[in-house]
């Protein structure tokens, strides 16, 4: 291989790294940080459970609440790490009309619950949507959720293993049904026993 010919392939190397590192600096840009361990500014909290701040994280052990984000979104990726207790029945609530109004038939509840009476719809299924393709066991460790939701599509991923998958088109449910494409996020805890619910590392990135 001639001098010339090494030289051009060096280049373009370089030029395929620079193009490669631009494109993640700008997907890393794009998403916005909800909790990062340092407060609730990002929330209200409605209902009664007794929230806090300890570490990087934010946990509950008693009563019954919402940490709600206090910006509407539409189409968006979001991202957060779970930790939760048996006992404790959890979710996450996306596309909710406003702050106070929540529950999975207004809007779209991504479960956090692996001992669910109704096992139909435990955690990593959307209540009264779809059941999970696979049960995940997430108590008493840190799982990680992916929440997609673009257009009528929404896509949940579970540490790494997609769990639930939907069309708008493509599902029956009772009314009035969450058919809308932009809504508030809430973060649910609910348990009388005293169990922990723990989140940490809350991220979004809108699409556009």
């Amino acid at each position: 291989m001639n001098r010339q010919v090494c030289m051009t392939i060096a280049a373009l190397l370089a030029l395929g790294t620079s193009i490669s590192a631009a494109v993640w600096a700008q997907s890393y840009d794009d998403w916005e940080t909800i909790f990062d361990g340092n407060n609730l500014d990002n929330f209200l909290v409605t209902g009664e459970a007794n929230w806090h701040i300890a570490g990087d994280i934010v946990e509950a052990t008693e009563g019954n609440g919402y940490l709600v984000v206090k910006e509407p979104y539409s189409d968006f990726i979001l991202t957060l790490d779970f930790w939760v207790a048996s006992s404790v029945n959890s979710g996450v609530y996306i596309r909710c009309p406003s702050p106070e109004e929540h529950g999975g038939r207004i809007c779209y509840e991504i479960q956090i619950h692996d001992y669910r009476p109704n096992q139909i719809y435990r955690t990593g299924g959307i209540v009264r949507h779809r059941s999970p393709a696979e049960h995940v066991t997430s108590l008493a460790r840190w799982n990680t959720y992916e929440i997609r939701a673009e257009a009528e599509h929404i896509t949940v991923t579970l540490n790494g293993i997609v769990t639930a998958e939907i069309e708008n088109s493509d599902y029956v449910c009772e009314q009035p049904c969450a058919h809308r494409r932009e809504g508030f996020i809430a973060l649910q805890y609910n348990d009388d026993s005293g169990g922990v619910l723990k989140f940490r590392n809350i991220k979004i990135q809108p699409l556009k």
